[in-house]
């Protein structure tokens, strides 16, 4: 019993914080939504400048986070197949099933946040302006 609530309030603090992330990320949409003023002299400048409009800096820091978030995620995936392999490999031993169940979890909590960060990552960087 004590594990269970352990447990749910664990996932109840996970979805308030998603709820409380997911309010602020449309708040900053609509903020960013009224900035095309903005936006046209920054593009005027960038123009003025002579710099190259294929990438922005968005798409770079977007490309970088894609690939850290993408990292993150083979690292879990390979822990869950390494703790799955320390279950088999226990023979029964309860400590070591312990571990290797408790290690299970972490990978799979782990491979849930970076799942979650990579759908925040992408709604953001679609809806930033160009």
């Amino acid at each position: 019993m004590i594990v269970f609530l352990k447990n749910k309030k664990i996932i109840i603090s996970f979805f308030i914080l998603v709820v409380v992330f997911f309010s602020i990320a449309f708040a900053q949409a609509a903020i960013l939504n009224d900035s095309t003023s903005i936006n046209a002299q920054n593009v005027a400048i960038r123009d003025a400048a002579g710099f190259d409009t294929a990438n922005t800096i968005g798409d770079t820091v977007g490309y970088v986070i894609k690939a850290f978030i993408m990292l993150l995620g083979i690292i879990f995936v390979v822990l869950l197949v390494l703790e799955g392999y320390k279950w088999m490999m226990a023979r029964g031993e309860e400590e070591k099933v312990r571990e290797a169940r408790d290690g299970i979890m972490r990978a799979v909590i782990g491979i849930i946040i970076v799942i979650s960060a990579y759908a925040i990552t992408y709604f953001v960087f679609t809806n930033l302006p160009k």
